[in-house]
């Protein structure tokens, strides 16, 4: 059996970052569908991941529907909404009654 090939340095440290950050990001909590209506900050951002690391964007309403919630490994409580995944810090309150999320 051969030997795995070192590393060139070739790689771009980007594509490392993208490569580490995939486990983590582009993950959907279950259940959804379900869930109280809540107000986020008008400078809430959405993500695609519950990890700051994991793509950023701007959610289109400041009313979104809370499906679940996850306490990620930093830990950092994060919800899963109709508009991604918002960190718990945008919103004016907890929503300890939604159930916690099983990841998909």
């Amino acid at each position: 059996m051969a030997a795995a090939p070192a590393w060139s340095g070739t790689e771009s440290s980007s594509t490392t970052a993208a490569a580490s950050a995939a486990p983590d990001c582009d993950v959907i909590g279950s259940p959804f569908d379900y869930g109280p209506i809540a107000e986020v900050a008008v400078n809430a951002v959405a993500h695609t991941g519950p990890y700051g690391k994991c793509t950023a964007y701007e959610p289109t309403d400041t009313y979104v529907q809370v499906h679940c919630r996850y306490n990620n490994r930093v830990p950092n409580l994060w919800y899963f909404t109709d508009q991604g995944w918002i960190y718990s810090g945008y919103f004016s309150r907890s929503y300890s009654s939604v159930p916690y999320c099983s990841i998909l």
